[in-house]
């Protein structure tokens, strides 16, 4: 029998399905990679808004990522939203107890909701995540609202700088969060390089793009692409999910990528 790829996800629990770690399964299904998946932080939300966020009991999630790691080699970890510092400093032991140091790690540092709501308030939070988990990470894919949460500059190139500095050499800066644009551009920053892709501005609110994006880099990573490979392969993912996206509840609500899109692959 064969040894099937297979990825780490750590993130929240949307109710809605439209983002979170529902989402993440969905792209790595969709895309050939077996998910193993600890759920971080619980939500109370409807498919505009997240109107509580609920962090599980730190002690059942260390015991998760404790018995997964006994029993499973995780090479490649991606995380969403992490709603404590509890929860950080659990994540930085099983980065640190890793015997295998070439683990891959691909952070959406979820900061804001689709809808615009600010959804990690404390700057402790932001503290630790800077301390515990940038300097581990391979890749940071940041809109630039959380660009600058995270980095306290409203300067690009001073806060891609800061993060690189504490050790997170690779930052995709994520668009479509900006008014009155009708072109969408992502640019990865590396240690020597910029890259820059640009698409048209689809008509709409959607819901998860960033989930959908960094879980879909994740697992073409996986797959043994190189990183800009990796990242055009998942924009092309991403923007097709986008185009077929559609809407469940029964009043006008933000738009869920089809993640599941046979076209997809």
């Amino acid at each position: 029998m064969k040894n099937h790829n297979k990825i780490l996800i750590v993130s929240g629990l949307d109710a809605t399905g439209g983002a979170g770690i529902i989402a993440d399964i969905q792209v790595a299904t969709n895309l050939g990679v077996h998910s193993c998946a600890i759920v971080s932080t619980q939500t109370v939300q409807d498919t505009n808004k997240v109107h509580k966020i609920i962090t599980v009991d730190d002690k059942l999630f260390s015991k998760q990522l404790e018995t997964l790691n006994q029993d499973i080699n995780i090479t490649h970890l991606k995380i969403g939203m992490i709603g404590s510092i509890k929860i950080i400093q659990i994540i930085d032991k099983f980065i640190q107890n890793k015997t295998d140091k070439n683990l891959k790690i691909i952070c959406d540092p979820v900061l804001f909701s689709g809808g615009n709501n600010k959804l990690i308030q404390s700057p402790a939070i932001i503290k630790a995540y800077l301390k515990y988990i940038v300097p581990h990470t391979y890749l940071l894919t940041p809109n630039q609202q959380e660009l600058q949460q995270l980095t306290g500059e409203n300067n690009e190139k001073n806060a891609i700088k800061k993060l690189q500095n504490i050790g997170c050499k690779n930052i995709l800066i994520t668009g479509g969060d900006e008014p009155n644009t009708k072109i969408i551009s992502n640019k990865l920053y590396t240690e020597d390089k910029i890259k820059i892709w640009q698409n048209k501005k689809l008509t709409g609110k959607f819901h998860g793009t960033g989930c959908t994006l960094a879980t879909a880099i994740t697992c073409f990573l996986k797959k043994n692409n190189e990183l800009i490979d990796s990242t055009q392969k998942a924009l092309n993912y991403t923007q097709t999910t986008i185009k077929n996206a559609y809407q469940i509840a029964k009043s006008p609500s933000q738009f869920i990528p089809d993640r599941l899109q046979k076209n997809c692959r």
